[in-house]
C-alpha cells in the first residue's frame, strides 16, 4: 500500500473513529425529524420553523438541518451526566467550527432504543483530496480508495442534486460500525459526505432529507 492509500484511509476512518468515541458518552431520547425539502434541484433550500439552513463559506455548500439541533460543539458536560439530566445540545447538534470537516450528530428514535446518526462534510489538504484537474472522479476514487472499499463502480452512480457522485459502502463488523461514503469534486477538490449506521432506518431517513436538499453554490 502507497503512502497516498494510507492518507485516503486515514481521512476516511477519521470519521468513523470520531463517531465511535462520541458514541460512547451516552445518550437520550430524540424523536424522528422531518424536513421539507424543495421539488426543485436546482432552488437554495430555505429555512423554516423546522429547518435551518447551514452555509460552508469556504466551500460554498448549503443544506437544511433540523431547527432543533443546537449549532456549535457538543458541550463537554453532555459526556458527564445520565441522559436523564442532559440538555437538548447534547441530542443533536452541528458543529461548524472547522469548514474543512462540519459534522452533524444527532440521537434518533425512543429511549429504549436509539441510534448514533453522524453526518459529515469534509475536504483534506492531502493530495488524494486534491486530484489533477480535469480527473475522472470514478476513477480518482477507484485508484485511491480501492484497498477501503471493496465495490467501487467504474463510474458515477449517484446525482446529487445535480452533481456526479460517487457512493460506497464500509461495510458494518463486530469491531465497528458500518458507513456510507459519498464522493464528489467541486472546482477540483474532492470532498466526502459520510452517513454513520446507515443499516438503521431512522439514520437513513435522516440523511436522505439532508442530502435532498444538499446544493453547490455556482
Amino acid at each position: 500500500m502507497n503512502t497516498q492509500k494510507l492518507t485516503a484511509k486515514a481521512a476516511a476512518l477519521l470519521s468513523l473513529s470520531t463517531w465511535m468515541i462520541l458514541g460512547l458518552v451516552g445518550c437520550s431520547s430524540m424523536k424522528s425529524i422531518a424536513l421539507e425539502p424543495k421539488s426543485d434541484q436546482s432552488a437554495r433550500p430555505e429555512p423554516t420553523a423546522d429547518v435551518s439552513i447551514y452555509t460552508n463559506e469556504k466551500y460554498g455548500y448549503t443544506f437544511l438541518y433540523p431547527a432543533d439541533c443546537y449549532f456549535g460543539q457538543m458541550p463537554g458536560d453532555c459526556k458527564e451526566k445520565p441522559p436523564e439530566e442532559r440538555r437538548a445540545e447534547c441530542l443533536c447538534f452541528l458543529d461548524y467550527t472547522n469548514p474543512d470537516r462540519t459534522f452533524l450528530q444527532a440521537f434518533l428514535g425512543d429511549s429504549d432504543q436509539l441510534s448514533l446518526a453522524g453526518f459529515v462534510v469534509s475536504h483534506h489538504d492531502t493530495p488524494v483530496f486534491n486530484p489533477p484537474q480535469g480527473m475522472d472522479l470514478a476513477r480518482w476514487i477507484n485508484k485511491n480508495f480501492s484497498d477501503m472499499f471493496e465495490d467501487i463502480p467504474d463510474e458515477p452512480n449517484m446525482d446529487l442534486n445535480g452533481v456526479p457522485a460517487v457512493r460506497v459502502v464500509y461495510p458494518r463488523s463486530p469491531q465497528s460500525p458500518g458507513f456510507e461514503s459519498i464522493y464528489f469534486l467541486h472546482e477540483d477538490l474532492l470532498f466526502e459526505i459520510q452517513l454513520l449506521s446507515v443499516d438503521i432506518e431512522d439514520n437513513v431517513e435522516l440523511y436522505d432529507q439532508i442530502l435532498s436538499t444538499f446544493r453547490l453554490e455556482e
